[in-house]
């Protein structure tokens, strides 16, 4: 029986209706894997990130304690020496307590240690007053040293240089004298240091306000608060800033990430010390430990595309 036009024309049409829906289909299998593959390396970096914010806590925390222990035990050992020196008689010989405070200051490695009793009369380890950050007057007008008078141990600083401790000395049932131990800025600068995140951690304390106590070796980043978010108009990260200045006025640790004036995305963690609004602050990179990863990650996009392209045009050839 012979075929008629049409009958051809349907033959005809059918192969290539069917090749057009499986190069369709394929093509959608196609865009689907890569759609999978972007959802998978976006979720992949968003567990990246956590993970880096996790191991920045984890170390913060760890050396905040750290911290705050090296400075608890400091205040421990010169309580315990101003009970030894509170031994002394009023009248004991100058010589004989600058060489006992001399001596403790280098077991203790405070420079300098330094002695006032109520009636302005002060003895130091150092007879020479050059390396004292401040004069005998300069310490009798600190509010901490003034509230040691009154019984308290105290833990300030002096302009971001040193930090000093201040501690009663008792005799006859009441207290006779202060006796305060600095600590110069090299010592904090290596109790605050660290070599986590291949050295690329930048850490330094301040108090609730801001002000910097003690600084890292490179003072810039951290200034001022004001200056790390500078020029900063994003509004999550805005609030993000707003919401860790009322975490360091509550005494409440945490993380933030932000992009520096560099254009380079940051974390900085704030670490509450336990010791007057003091908070520990650290910033690393956001990337250091998804930098690796990344790469690869883009490498295999690179070779999904490269592999779409070709069965795409491979699809359309036949």
């Amino acid at each position: 029986m012979k075929k008629t036009k049409d009958s051809i024309s349907d033959d005809y049409e059918k192969p290539i209706f069917r090749r057009g829906w499986y190069i369709g289909f394929l093509s959608l299998v196609l865009v689907s894997v890569f759609a999978l593959s972007i959802l998978n390396a976006a979720k992949l970096q968003i567990e990246l990130d956590r993970s880096t914010q996790d191991y920045l806590t984890d170390v913060t925390s760890q050396l905040s304690r750290d911290i705050r222990d090296a400075i608890n035990n400091r205040i421990t050992s010169l309580v315990m020496t101003a009970d030894s020196f509170s031994q002394f008689t009023q009248n004991q010989d100058t010589d004989t307590m600058s060489g006992f405070l001399n001596r403790t200051a280098q077991i203790l490695e405070f420079n300098p240690l330094i002695f006032f009793n109520r009636e302005g009369f002060s003895v130091s380890s150092h007879t020479d007053n050059s390396e004292t950050p401040a004069s005998p007057e300069d310490f009798l007008k600190l509010p901490s040293v003034r509230a040691s008078f009154q019984g308290s141990i105290q833990a300030s600083y002096i302009g971001g240089k040193s930090i000093f401790y201040s501690v009663p000395v008792y005799r006859d049932s009441g207290v006779d004298g202060v006796l305060v131990g600095v600590r110069s800025k090299e010592n904090m600068q290596s109790l605050i240091s660290s070599k986590s995140f291949s050295g690329q951690m930048l850490s330094c304390i301040v108090d609730s306000q801001g002000q910097v106590i003690i600084s890292p070796t490179d003072l810039k980043p951290f200034l001022q608060l004001e200056d790390i978010f500078k020029g900063e108009e994003n509004e999550k990260v805005i609030t993000d800033i707003q919401k860790m200045q009322r975490d360091m006025n509550e005494n409440r640790s945490g993380v933030l990430k932000f992009t520096a004036v560099t254009k380079e995305e940051l974390l900085l963690s704030y670490n509450a010390l336990n010791i007057n609004d003091w908070f520990l602050l650290t910033i690393i990179p956001a990337d250091i430990i998804s930098s690796g990863p990344n790469q690869y990650i883009l490498q295999s996009f690179v070779i999904i595309g490269a592999t779409i392209l070709i069965f795409s045009l491979f699809l359309f050839a036949v």
